[in-house]
C-alpha cells in the first residue's frame, strides 16, 4: 500500500512541476484553423477579404488579434491584401503566416477566396493532425519517468532490499 502512495505522490509532484504551458496549451495549428475557419465562414456569407478578416480580429484571442489587426488598419489605409501581409510583422514559421501569404497570393491572382481558405484550412487539419500523431509518439516516452522514478525505486526498497538486507549484515 505505502509503495501505490509513494508512486502516487512522485506522480503528482512530477506533474506538478512540469510547466504550464507544456499541460495545457493550445497549438498554433489549432489557433490557425480556428481563424481560417472564421475567415471562410465571414467569406462564404459574401464578405470581401478585409470584411472577414475585420469580424475575425473580434472573435479571436488578444493575441491573435494583435498579430491580426494591422493587417485590417493597412487595408483600411487602402493598402493591396498583398501588400498588408508584406507589412505584418510575421514569424515565417508561424501557420498563421503561411495561411496568410497564401489567401494573399489568391488575392494577387484573383482566385476564389472560400476555394482557398478550403485548401489552407485542410492543410492546416493535416499539419494538426501531424503534430497530434508526433506528441502522441512523444508521450510514450515521457509516461516512463514515473516508472523510472516512482515504481522502481520504491521496488528497491520493498523486494530487493530485504533479501538483501541480512546478506549485507552477516
Amino acid at each position: 500500500m505505502s509503495v501505490l502512495l509513494w508512486a502516487s505522490v512522485c506522480w503528482c509532484v512530477w506533474a506538478w512541476l512540469a510547466p504550464p504551458r507544456q499541460r495545457f496549451r493550445r497549438t498554433a495549428p489549432q489557433r490557425t484553423a480556428d481563424i481560417v475557419d472564421l475567415l471562410a465562414l465571414s467569406a462564404r456569407r459574401g464578405a470581401s477579404f478585409h470584411e472577414s478578416l475585420d469580424r475575425c480580429v473580434r472573435y479571436v484571442t488578444t493575441t491573435d488579434s494583435q498579430i491580426l489587426a494591422p493587417l485590417v488598419s493597412a487595408l483600411d489605409l487602402g493598402v493591396s491584401v498583398r501588400g498588408a501581409v508584406d507589412l505584418a510583422t510575421l514569424d515565417p514559421s508561424d501557420p498563421l503566416a503561411v495561411a496568410l501569404e497564401a489567401l494573399a497570393d489568391a488575392a494577387d491572382r484573383g482566385g476564389s477566396l472560400v476555394d482557398e481558405l478550403d485548401r489552407v484550412g485542410a492543410d492546416v487539419r493535416r499539419l494538426e493532425s501531424l503534430d497530434v500523431a508526433t506528441r502522441a509518439r512523444r508521450m510514450s516516452v515521457w509516461l516512463t519517468a514515473p516508472l523510472v522514478l516512482c515504481h522502481l525505486p520504491a521496488f528497491l526498497l520493498v523486494a530487493v532490499a530485504p533479501a538483501l538486507l541480512p546478506a549485507l549484515t552477516a
